[in-house]
C-alpha cells in the first residue's frame, strides 16, 4: 500500500494545538519535529560533520513540523481534507497566539508524482437538484443542463467532496432562490461564496482570517465567471474583529455559512444573529457528530434549529435567526 506524509509547519507554540486537532479527527500516530531536535542531533553526532550552513540553521530556528500518515487513495485523500479544515480553524480558536504558517506540505513515500496521481479520486459529481462539481481537468457530459462549479482545488484547498462542504453544497442548492445576500465565514478557496452566487445570490461576501485565501477565491470566482461586484472576499476575523462586525451587520444577510469546525461555530453563536435579518438562515457543517448536541445546544439560545443533516460522522445543522 502507498502511503502519504503530510507536514504542517507550525511554531513551538502551536505544537499542541495542531496535535490536538490531528487526535480529534483520530489521526493520533504523528510525529514532532522541532528546532531543538535538530540542535540536539548536531550536539550528539558532531563527529560525522566538520561544517553546517548558516543557512540551514537559520531555515531550522523557531520552525517545527508535525507529519501524519494517510493512504494514498480516496480515504486518504478525505482525511486530507479535514485536516486542512481543522487548520484554517485553529487561528480563529487561538486568536493572539502565534501558531506559525501552519503550511501542508505532501509528499508520496513511493515515486510518483502525486501532484498529478490524486487526481484519479477527484471525478465529477452532482449535488442536490440543480448543482454539478466538476474538476477543471475533468470533461463530462451534463444532459441536465445542471449549473456547472469548476473547481481546481491543488492540495491545499477544499475539493467539495468531503462530507463537510458536500453537505453545504446540498443546503444551498434546496436554499438558494435567487436574490439573496450571503456571508461565508471561513471561506477558504471560496467553493461555498462561488456556488451560492451560481445559484443566483445577488450579493456574497467570502472572509477568511488566511489572508492568501481572498485572492485564491477570487482566481476561482472568475475561472467559474462570477464578477466580483457579485462575489468578493477578503481577509478578517471575525471572531476578535468588532469593527469587522459592524460592517458586515450594516447589511443584514439572508444566509450565513459556517463550515469550520464546532468550537469557532459555538463562537459563532453570539455574533451571526447581529448579522443576519429577521428570519434568515445560519447554516454551519464543519461539525464532528460527537460534537453534535453541544453544538445544537449553543445555537438553540439563539436560533430556532429546522435541520440536521448527517453523512460519513459529520453534521450540518440550519437554523432561522428568531
Amino acid at each position: 500500500m502507498e502511503w502519504k506524509e503530510i507536514s504542517i509547519d507550525c511554531s513551538e507554540d502551536g505544537i499542541e494545538a495542531v496535535s490536538n486537532m490531528l487526535v480529534m479527527l483520530g489521526l493520533p500516530g504523528f510525529e514532532i519535529e522541532d528546532e531543538r531536535d535538530f540542535n540536539e542531533f548536531l550536539e550528539n553526532s558532531h563527529q560525522y560533520w566538520d561544517y553546517v550552513d548558516d543557512e540551514l540553521l537559520e531555515k531550522k530556528r523557531g520552525v517545527c513540523r508535525i507529519k501524519v500518515y494517510v493512504t494514498a487513495n480516496e480515504a486518504g485523500m478525505q482525511q486530507l481534507e479535514e485536516i486542512r479544515l481543522g487548520l484554517k480553524a485553529l487561528p480563529m480558536l487561538h486568536e493572539g497566539k502565534n501558531l506559525g504558517s501552519l503550511r501542508i506540505t505532501t509528499e508520496s513515500l513511493e515515486e510518483e508524482d502525486w501532484a498529478n496521481a490524486w487526481k484519479q479520486y477527484y471525478k465529477p459529481f452532482p449535488v442536490g437538484s440543480r448543482l454539478l462539481v466538476r474538476p477543471e481537468w475533468e470533461e463530462c457530459d451534463n444532459p441536465e443542463g445542471r449549473i456547472v462549479f469548476v473547481n481546481n482545488p491543488g492540495m491545499a484547498f477544499g475539493s467539495g467532496s468531503h462530507a463537510t462542504t458536500y453537505l453545504c453544497m446540498e443546503q444551498l442548492d434546496a436554499r438558494i432562490s435567487g436574490g439573496e445576500r450571503v456571508y461565508d465565514l471561513g471561506c477558504g478557496s471560496g467553493i461555498l461564496s462561488i456556488i451560492a452566487a451560481l445559484l443566483g445570490a445577488e450579493q456574497v461576501v467570502g472572509i477568511d482570517i488566511d489572508p492568501n485565501a481572498a485572492d485564491i477565491a477570487a482566481r476561482n470566482a472568475a475561472r467559474n465567471g462570477v464578477a466580483a461586484e457579485r462575489c468578493s472576499f477578503f481577509a478578517g476575523n471575525v471572531l476578535a474583529d468588532q469593527t469587522l462586525i459592524d460592517r458586515l451587520s450594516g447589511q443584514k444577510a439572508d444566509l450565513v455559512v459556517a463550515n469550520i469546525v464546532a468550537d469557532v461555530i459555538i463562537a459563532l453563536c453570539d455574533i451571526v444573529p447581529s448579522l443576519l435579518r429577521e428570519g434568515g438562515i445560519f447554516m454551519t457543517s464543519g461539525i464532528i457528530d460527537t460534537r453534535l448536541d453541544e453544538v445544537k445546544a449553543a445555537l438553540a439560545k439563539r436560533f430556532e434549529i429546522l435541520e440536521v443533516c448527517l453523512q460519513d460522522g459529520w453534521c450540518c445543522i440550519i437554523a432561522k435567526n428568531h
